[in-house]
């Protein structure tokens, strides 16, 4: 599940036409790299957008390559002079010294959580298959505890990774701030060392 951070905030303050194209050009990066890591686009909502995969492997490739791209997009510059979405830096996660690119245009959240969908319909007016269910619920609850740029996969699904995923240039750690029934730990991936804290998670 995909989110974007402040996307409220945005939208009343940007015209509509750069916001618009903005949460477009987003879309078209997440549905490229979904092809790339044999996602299946489920549905979108809003700026939110809900993915299936055959392994978390993929899903988490995908968060990462995706979050990894949106910071190389075209964005509008008033887009990009909104406190919300311009260039922020920081340390470089290497520990090669340096400062590192953290944010650059729209602040997307990632939740990824491995579960069965109790139901799998299909939408009558997009012909896409629709879960829902106690797995994509918490999909969307873990999504929603993240911050823009963060990709928090639960610690039951991190587990069914069968080989370790490449997060160069991503930093990766422990986060546990967050706790719900029946999780076992949570992982969150941010590019290029972003904040390890996910205190100040924004809204939307």
């Amino acid at each position: 599940m995909t989110d974007i951070q402040d996307s409220t905030k945005l939208w009343e303050s940007l015209p509509a036409e750069a916001m618009g194209s903005s949460v477009r050009l987003h879309f078209d990066c997440l549905r490229a790299a979904l092809k790339e890591c044999h996602g299946y686009l489920s549905y979108t909502e809003g700026d939110a957008l809900f993915a299936a995969f055959h392994s978390v492997q993929d899903a988490v490739r995908w968060a990462l390559l995706a979050q990894e791209r949106l910071l190389d997009l075209a964005w509008p510059a008033e887009l990009l002079a909104h406190p919300s979405a311009g260039e922020a830096h920081g340390e470089a996660a290497s520990g090669e010294g340096g400062r590192a690119l953290l944010y650059r245009g729209l602040r997307v959240r990632i939740g990824i959580h491995r579960g069965e969908a109790e139901v799998a319909d299909r939408n009558r007016a997009s012909a896409k298959m629709v879960y829902c269910g106690t797995g994509p619920s918490l999909c969307q609850t873990v999504c929603d505890a993240g911050e823009g740029g963060a990709v928090l996969v639960t610690g039951s699904s991190l587990v069914e990774c069968s080989t370790p995923v490449d997060t160069a240039p991503f930093h990766c750690g422990v986060s546990g701030c967050h706790q719900w029934s029946g999780l076992s730990g949570r992982v969150n991936a941010r590019v290029n060392a972003r904040s390890e804290s996910l205190g100040g998670a924004g809204g939307d």
